[in-house]
């Protein structure tokens, strides 16, 4: 950690204060009772998880003091590694629940680069000793749950049995569980080796269907073993998690979420029907799994996220001998099982995986995620496995529509963009002559036809005939929205595909960050900034999204702020960030600079390096009112079929020359219509 980023006001890592137990925190309308870990309003409880208490708590006890995140989740996962996105989805849930200050000030502020603070005025109310009528002469508080907490199910293992337990108690994480007399845990015992033997008795899968209405949306968790099975689990999990999706996610009567959304709830301590409430699905499917010797045991459940009721279980035996073909068995089983209560049509489209080679899928997936993080880097690693992965099977289609599109998103140094982008449709051709109904390659030709032929017609055309083919293709919606319609100009009919593929994978940084893009399009500057601002939330090394934070305060004539943003940017090239500096100098009252430090950069550059950035060197010249050299280098950009065209038609950048008859013509070489 630099120095800049250090935080000095403590000499040890922080922890949370274990006497904090036995404090209750009271600021504004609201009382933290730490005992038992509740947050009310006005006396009454506001239900949350545990872990967001927690979080809190840990907030509240060094109030007014910055907080990194990893002190923040050294405090409260102290014994477990979990994902930095579970701290974002606690504090994004305690931002909305508290909300401002009377003074208007949040509660909970982030300071970006540094930590969280929280702010306020807080009484405390120590409690001591352990009597709860309060007679060791302390001042006694009356608070007290005002309903009783949830039944809770854990499964423990004594040995090499699985007793299986329900407490009516506060949550036992957070409450000391004392250890069953010898007469109950023997009577536990006998009652869990009589169901363990009824259980694998059973040589086929049964089901029990408790409601027949039809659900049209659904979550998939990854399932979770009963005792661990080996370093390979979570590889397991997440692999038969996609291809359950897979399977039911090609219906258009069907919204299934991503894979994406809900691995950020793998490890959360949080129940299904909790789960399809935050992602907002009627039903969510979860389960268990055991290894007994060569066969797997599945347990699972569809659970209502209305009431938690379950609406259909099933229980699947399969042979582990070959764990490829068991997650395909198993999808393929469940799947047809649940298609007649999933949904109004009479028939269910089921997915394929597009290969019978495990390892091939692996690397697939690996690309997949590689190039989800939308970065450089990743676009170069996802080329390599994607590429792995048609060597190990040239048939898999899948994997050459992923190598198309991390083509269109690579800045690799080897030959030009348009060699790339016509590898890129290589790919993605090759793709649709393997699997014509595979949805991916038409969304990638879709992306081509607009960034690189200037073909807005043609691309909303391969877009939407992927959604077609796939409803539930978050990404078809996503470049939809975002690349097609909001640089053509239809912002309402834009953030309706946003929203929609932001409905489909609710936390995805990309995604969200576009809607921001989109709204700092439609010249919607503070909903940009607010939107963008969520999006850093979920991931705040995001850098697309710093760039429009950066451009949207530029547009409000902010540019220090624009500064800080765009310091915060990954612009991948050193050359692209000296220049949009000095785009931000120019737009400011450092016009003088701006064009002495600019035209340096140039004197010092060769011409691929200068053609690669023509469309930001325009830009600069553009907000210096030099009409002349902006349309020059905006001639250099179409000269080379660089990308930055397409955005001639919306970006507020080019308000200074729109007006140029130079300007227009170069408007109508793109097919908007």
């Amino acid at each position: 950690m630099s120095l800049e980023l250090k935080l000095n006001y403590f000499e040890n890592n922080f922890k949370v204060d274990k006497s904090s137990n036995n404090k209750i925190y009271r600021f504004e309308e609201f009382t933290l009772d730490a005992a038992h870990l509740m947050l009310s309003r006005n006396g009454g409880e506001i239900p949350l998880f545990p872990k967001a208490v927690e979080t809190l708590r840990a907030l509240v006890e060094q109030r007014g003091k910055i907080l990194s995140k990893a002190e923040l989740m050294d405090a409260i996962w102290a014994d477990s590694v979990v994902e930095e996105s579970n701290l974002a989805q606690y504090l994004h849930i305690l931002r909305k629940t508290l909300g401002n200050q009377q003074n208007g000030q949040p509660f909970i502020e982030t300071l970006r680069r540094r930590g969280y603070r929280f702010n306020g005025e807080v009484e405390v109310i120590e409690i001591r000793g352990a009597d709860p009528g309060g007679n060791d002469g302390t001042h006694q508080v009356g608070f007290r749950p005002t309903s009783p907490p949830p039944r809770t199910v854990r499964i423990e293992r004594h040995g090499n049995v699985l007793a299986v337990a329900d407490w009516n108690e506060p949550d036992p994480e957070t409450q000391p569980v004392k250890k069953p007399r010898f007469v109950v845990l023997g009577i536990v015992v006998l009652a869990a080796l009589a169901v363990l033997a009824v259980v694998f008795s059973y040589q086929s899968s049964r089901e029990v269907v408790a409601n027949d209405a039809p659900i049209d949306s659904l979550a998939i968790l990854p399932f979770k073993p009963l005792a661990s099975g080996g370093v390979d689990d979570d590889a397991f999990r997440l692999g038969l998690a996609d291809a359950l999706i897979l399977r039911l996610g090609s219906s258009r009567h069907l919204t299934v979420r991503q894979l994406g959304a809900v691995k950020r709830f793998d490890k959360l301590e949080i129940d299904a029907a909790e789960v399809g409430r935050k992602l907002g699905t009627k039903a969510v499917l979860d389960g268990t799994y055991q290894r007994v010797g060569d066969r797997v045991r599945f347990n699972l459940r569809l659970v209502s996220a209305e009431g938690g009721k379950v609406l259909w279980s099933g229980q699947f035996d399969e042979r582990s001998s070959d764990t490829f073909a068991m997650q395909d068995s198993i999808a393929t089983r469940v799947a047809s099982a649940l298609a007649s209560g999933l949904s109004n049509s009479s028939e269910l489209m089921l997915a394929k995986r597009g290969t019978s080679d495990e390892e091939a899928f692996r690397l697939y997936q690996r690309g997949r995620y590689l190039w989800n993080q939308r970065t450089f880097d990743g676009a170069s690693r996802a080329i390599r496995s994607f590429e792995d992965a048609i060597a190990r099977d040239p048939q898999f289609a899948r994997a050459y529509a992923g190598l198309a599109d991390a083509l269109m998103f690579s800045p690799s140094p080897e030959g030009t963009r348009m060699e790339l982008t016509e590898k890129a449709r290589e790919k993605a051709n090759q793709a649709i002559r393997l699997d014509p109904q595979l949805a991916e390659p038409h969304a990638s030709l879709g992306l081509i036809a607009i960034n690189s032929d200037w073909d807005f017609v043609a691309g909303e055309s391969h877009l939407r005939r992927a959604i077609d083919l796939d409803p539930n293709y978050a990404t078809a919606h996503h470049w939809l929205g975002d690349v097609c319609l909001a640089q053509s100009g239809r912002f309402d009919e834009a953030l309706v595909e946003l929203h929609r593929a932001r409905d489909l994978d609710p936390l995805s940084p990309i995604i969200n960050a576009d809607i921001g893009k989109a709204l700092y399009l439609a010249r919607r500057y503070d909903e940009a900034i607010g939107q963008l601002g969520y999006s850093l939330e979920l991931d705040p090394s995001l850098g697309i999204a710093h760039m429009w934070m950066a451009l949207s305060y530029l547009a409000k004539s902010d540019p220090e702020a624009a500064k800080k943003e765009a310091a915060m940017t990954d612009w991948g090239d050193p050359f692209l960030k000296q220049v949009m500096a000095e785009m931000i100098n120019a737009a400011g009252d450092k016009k003088s600079e701006a064009r002495t430090n600019l035209e340096r950069l140039l004197r010092n550059a060769d011409k691929k390096t200068q053609d690669n950035n023509a469309c930001a060197i325009a830009y600069v010249y553009s907000q210096l009112g030099d009409n002349e050299r902006a349309i020059e280098w905006l001639e250099r950009e179409f000269a080379n079929f660089g990308v930055g065209a397409v955005g001639l038609k919306t970006v507020p950048l080019w308000d200074p020359i729109r007006q140029d008859p130079r300007f227009q013509q170069l408007l109508k070489r793109i097919r908007f219509s």
